[in-house]
């Protein structure tokens, strides 16, 4: 690859701590009160996805190829969209994966295991998202989710061009999604309706798989000593 295959102590120790954040945000569960001394309102799915996309984010921001050539953490460019920064990762990730598809494999397991039919997959459009687009994420994640099915052995996953844009066009659904909460344009009320909360169960569940994935590809190729 033309680079060093060690990351720095600086650089293994930003993704020691995103790593751990990643690890108490998929054990914790979320409730929100006003008295201390009464059980709360659970806050569950919405609040994890929230925090999983600020660790995803945390990790598209860095140009990890150059931190690996700097030995010290360097960030895109601030000309960068996220979208591109979130390709860079993608593409950061890729050799390695091809390498080693078990990475790829094991990493989305939950979403080869998920529940992905029912009338509660149909998305409630708004000025970001159309009944359309959420109608094609779910086909996505199916195939996705056939592919994994029929793979025999994790390391004989088909990882190609055509497996990478159906997790990319995925992605960049769920990072609708996230602006959709971000921004306001799904109230409170909204992300708690019941089918709303199960189709937000399903985007944490594919955005923990891309994060997991990172710190797998770390901890197998890269990292040589975990600080």
């Amino acid at each position: 690859m033309g680079q060093s295959e060690n990351f720095s102590s600086q650089v293994a120790g930003l993704i020691a701590v995103l790593r751990q954040a990643r690890r108490d945000n998929e054990q914790l569960y979320y409730y929100a009160t006003l008295d201390k001394n009464r059980p709360g309102r659970s806050i569950m799915p919405v609040t994890p996805f929230v925090f999983e996309f600020f660790i995803y984010n945390s990790l598209y921001q860095v140009d990890w190829s150059a931190s690996l050539q700097a030995g010290c953490v360097r960030n895109h460019p601030e000309t960068f969209t996220e979208t591109k920064q979130q390709s860079k990762l993608e593409k950061f990730l890729k050799p390695h994966i091809r390498e080693e598809p078990a990475l790829l494999y094991k990493a989305f397991l939950p979403i080869r295991d998920a529940t992905l039919e029912g009338d509660w997959t149909a998305v409630v459009p708004d000025s970001r998202i159309s009944a359309k687009d959420g109608e094609c994420f779910f086909d996505r994640l199916r195939v996705l989710q056939t592919r994994l099915h029929n793979t025999n052995q994790p390391e004989q996953l088909q990882v190609n061009n055509s497996l990478f844009d159906l997790i990319g066009k995925c992605r960049w659904y769920v990072y609708l999604v996230r602006n959709n909460i971000f921004h306001g344009s799904k109230t409170l009320g909204e992300t708690y309706e019941p089918k709303q909360r199960r189709r937000i169960e399903i985007y944490l569940t594919f955005l923990r798989c891309v994060t997991e994935l990172f710190f797998s590809v770390c901890g197998k190729r890269l990292l040589r000593h975990d600080p």
